[in-house]
This record gives structure tokens, C-alpha cells and sequence, in this order.
């Protein structure tokens, strides 16, 4: 079910992505890999990456219940069947349609708990994989920041006790030292995020598969309830 709808008023033009913007064409896939939350997919940041473009005022509302709360442009594409991809909130459906809701909640409902089951233990692993590489490089950056703090200490005070004269032989060992530093800890970072995005690809293929299922039953669940007019309050009919 739909939350909100999001767009954004720039130069005095209403932007927003429709579902066919997002599922059915090419910048869409690219963007369902950059943003991996489905709730992010027709959001402020998504907009903006789609069109690739800055600025602008955003704009969103949660109520739905009297198609005034809208833009024209963004009322016509719903109205239009183009939105339905992001779901239909009830607050637009006349009450005397509740057998027609209480059969979309039969089908959708199901599929939801069924990718819930395979989304949330896949996210479980890519966190535990995720803590464990990065505790291991916290380990090993902090045991490299002891060691750069136990060479430049001692280097500052001397430096402080001599002042002048030794300044230059102090910056030097700070150099050398944070050097040092710097080659384990980028070391160490770039073996943490090797690990870490492994793990990421892994639960996204996962995730991104079972979304895919749980969409291909819940999508033509809602376009049949929404493309029977009279399921529609007359306001959004």
C-alpha cells in the first residue's frame, strides 16, 4: 500500500517518476539497483537521479482521500491507472467496495509474508557478515591509530621542550608515522569493503528476486481493483 506520493516543483514544472518510469524502462533498472529501498523508488532523491537535475521545492502528502491535495498533472496520471505500480491507497476506494479490498488483502497479504520470510533472514546474514568485517577492521585501524598516537606524542613534547630547532625533526616523524598510519588503515578499509559489498551484492540479489515475486502477484492484484471504476470514490474515478 502507498504512503505518500512525492514530486517536486521546479521552474514552475510538477516532476515526478511514474511506475512505468520505474519498472519499465532502462534508467528505471538502473535506478531499483542504486536506490535498494522499494519505498525510495518514486522519492525526492529518485526523482532527482532520474532526471539528473538539483534543486527544486519537494513535495509529498500522505492524505488521500480528496485528489485536491495533489497537482493536476499527478492527479490525471493516477487517474490514468500510471501510478498504480506504487499501490493505491483504501482512502481512495468507496467503502461499498470492501469485498473487492477484502480480495486484494487475500492475495497480497500471503505474498507479503512470503517475502517477508525470505527478505528479513537474508538481511540477518548480510548483517552479521557486515559487523563482523567491520569490527575486524576497527581492530586493526585503532591498533594503527595506538601506534601512530605513540610515535607523535613523544615527538610533539619533544618538539615542545626544544621548540624551534626541533620542529622540522618533529614534522617529520609525524609525517612518517601518520603515513604508516594511513598504509594500514586504507589497507585495512579497502579489505573490509571488499567483504562488505560481497555481502551486499549477495542479500540484493536475494532481496531484489523475492521483491520481484512478491510484485508479480501484488502489482495485478491492484490494477484489478483499481481499473473497475466504481471500486473508485467518484473524486478519483
Amino acid at each position: 500500500m502507498c504512503k505518500r506520493y512525492s514530486w517536486i516543483v521546479k521552474d514552475k514544472q510538477v516532476i515526478f517518476l511514474t511506475g512505468h518510469d520505474v519498472y519499465h524502462t532502462k534508467r528505471g533498472r538502473e535506478l531499483r539497483t542504486h536506490t535498494t529501498c522499494a519505498d525510495d523508488w518514486h522519492g525526492h532523491g529518485a526523482i532527482r537521479w532520474f532526471y539528473n537535475f538539483t534543486g527544486g521545492t519537494n513535495n509529498e502528502c500522505t492524505e488521500f482521500s480528496t485528489p485536491d491535495n495533489f497537482p493536476s498533472s499527478l492527479v490525471k496520471a493516477i487517474k490514468a491507472g500510471k501510478m498504480w505500480e506504487f499501490g493505491i491507497t483504501t482512502d481512495m476506494f468507496t467503502m461499498l467496495r470492501k469485498p473487492a479490498w477484502k480480495k486484494y488483502e487475500a492475495v497480497e497479504q500471503p505474498a507479503w509474508k512470503k517475502y517477508e520470510g525470505v527478505q528479513q533472514p537474508a538481511w540477518k546474514k548480510y548483517e552479521g557478515v557486515e559487523q563482523a568485517a567491520s569490527k575486524k577492521y576497527q581492530g586493526v585501524e585503532q591498533a594503527a591509530w595506538k601506534k601512530y598516537e605513540g610515535v607523535e606524542q613523544p615527538a610533539w613534547k619533544k618538539y615542545e621542550d626544544v621548540e624551534q630547532p626541533a620542529l622540522r625533526k618533529s614534522e617529520a616523524v609525524k609525517q612518517s608515522a601518520w603515513k604508516k598510519y594511513e598504509g594500514v588503515q586504507q589497507a585495512a578499509w579497502k579489505k573490509y569493503k571488499g567483504v562488505q559489498q560481497a555481502a551486499l551484492r549477495k542479500y540484493k540479489g536475494v532481496e531484489q528476486a523475492a521483491w520481484k515475486k512478491y510484485r508479480g502477484v501484488e502489482q495485478p492484484a491492484w490494477k484489478d481493483i483499481w481499473s473497475v471504476f466504481t471500486n473508485r470514490k467518484v473524486a478519483w474515478r
